[in-house]
């Protein structure tokens, strides 16, 4: 019998660093995430070198809107609780509908935010996530904003060749924050 194929080795990472994989695609107008997902993504922000970036600086990564099948179909796949997959236990919940995911919330956020200020930037890899926050739900029809605070920016402790940018993101619906993160990100000098 022959063994398995070895998985190529693992290239060193410039941090700690982990990232994940963008699941769906965003416009900057509201449009269903499906339909952004044919749509071409453009860059608002323009910089691409951590120098370029501003303390305080807030970017407007534009909106996405999400639907009742984009919620049902992302849950069966990564997050099947009835709240997410089933509007009848989901009406007997005490969000008393359905609601998206709390991964499914963050994954919208992505491609907006990537779009906007990531897509041509010297970016690496996102290295630490923290103060993820979830205040209130996403339902079917929503239309979320997402922004994105430059918190700050510095030279890496451990490597002079990278830079680390820390965000704030925040996602809205109706001036409600429905999602936040604080985000430190590793950067080409």
């Amino acid at each position: 019998m022959t063994p398995p194929p070895r998985r190529p080795a693992r290239r060193s990472r410039p941090t700690d660093a982990i990232s994940f994989p963008s699941l769906v695609t965003s416009s900057p107008t509201a449009t269903s995430a499906t339909a952004i997902r044919e749509s071409s993504l453009s860059v608002s922000h323009g910089s691409s070198h951590v120098a370029d970036l501003t303390v305080g600086e807030t970017i407007d990564c534009g909106t996405t809107t999400v639907t009742a099948e984009e919620i049902v179909a992302f849950a069966e796949r990564y997050d099947p609780l009835g709240i997410h997959t089933d509007p009848d236990a989901a009406a007997a919940s005490p969000f008393g509908g359905l609601v998206a995911s709390g991964i499914h919330t963050f994954a919208l956020t992505q491609p907006p935010v990537v779009e906007h200020f990531y897509r041509d930037s010297e970016l690496i890899a996102a290295g630490h996530l923290e103060e993820v926050r979830l205040p209130a739900p996403v339902r079917p029809g929503d239309t979320l904003a997402v922004s994105l605070e430059v918190v700050d920016t510095r030279m890496s402790a451990s490597n002079p060749r990278r830079g680390v940018v820390t965000t704030h993101r925040t996602a809205t619906v109706d001036d409600e924050t429905v999602f936040s993160l604080r985000n430190h990100t590793v950067w080409e000098r």
